[in-house]
């Protein structure tokens, strides 16, 4: 049985993920380090608690943070961090960022992000790994790929991978789109 909304929220406070843990909020600051020095535009796919936002903003980016969990928005928001529910989004940036969130989205979900966004660059990150059925469908995992699954699948909207990083997780990938440029 998947988490509710309430009980995801609580199991990431439990675990640290929250930008009142100095240990995530200086790992979500060396992600938003690499990302400004490839873009200043940035819309966030499932933005948690703004940890990630926080960051880019403090270092001058224009960041728009989509997160469908109200309790996640409503934790952003008591720290002056504004996120948006799926409704209504801008459809452009120079970068899209999803870390650790389209093994929670169909593939459909996920091709009405990408088609509706133009983006030159794609910071993305999620795991490979199944777990156990049970912590899979606790946590919503739906769409488990391999990372040469992940490449190939974004190389059908003209995502190329641009470079391998190892922030925030092993499994980090950088893509540039080649047939969009944005500034």
């Amino acid at each position: 049985m998947q988490a509710t909304e309430k009980e995801f929220f609580d199991h990431e406070v439990s675990i640290g993920v929250t930008p009142e843990n100095p240990e995530y909020f200086m790992l979500m600051d060396s992600v938003a380090n690499i990302i400004k020095n490839y873009s200043r535009n940035v819309i966030e796919i499932g933005a948690g608690m703004g940890t990630l936002g926080e960051c880019l903003i403090h270092k001058g980016c224009d960041y728009y943070g989509i997160e469908p969990n109200t309790y996640h928005r409503k934790f952003a928001k008591s720290r002056g961090i504004e996120l948006h529910d799926l409704r209504g989004y801008p459809s452009h940036c120079q970068m899209i960022v999803s870390i650790e969130v389209f093994e929670h989205l169909t593939d459909e979900q996920i091709n009405e992000y990408l088609e509706s966004i133009e983006s030159e660059y794609f910071y993305f990150s999620s795991t490979p790994y199944h777990t156990t059925e049970e912590f899979d469908a606790w946590w919503g995992h739906i769409n488990i790929k391999s990372e040469d699954e992940w490449i190939n699948f974004f190389a059908e909207y003209g995502f190329r991978l641009y470079k391998k990083l190892t922030v925030p997780t092993e499994w980090s990938l950088l893509f540039k789109n080649e047939n969009r440029k944005t500034s």
